[in-house]
């Protein structure tokens, strides 16, 4: 199993996305990243940075991050809970 992910964080948040970051594990397998919002998966990369589009009318969202290594063995979970950006106008996906 690869170690968790550490220093988990906001780094950007604007009215159309919101950009999360994280330390690497140190680990001998190479590893990706699963990130999840609100459950659903969003990303794999092999990065540790994601920029995630705000989900129409959500508020706040919980992100999760785990390392994935190549048997598609994943690491503990680390999360975030993520708020909207106050006084900015965010898109509702209406047309």
């Amino acid at each position: 199993m690869p170690p968790a992910v550490t220093g988990l964080a906001l780094a950007h948040n604007d009215a159309q996305s919101f950009t999360i970051t994280w330390q690497a594990p140190h680990s001998d397998e190479s590893v990706k990243y699963d990130v999840t919002v609100d459950g659903r998966q969003m990303a794999r990369t092999a990065q540790a940075t994601a920029t995630i589009p705000w989900p129409a009318s959500a508020d706040h969202v919980l992100v999760q991050v785990a390392a994935v290594s190549p048997p598609q063995v994943l690491s503990p979970w680390r999360a975030l809970v993520v708020g909207a950006p106050r006084g900015e106008p965010r898109d509702s996906g209406a047309a």
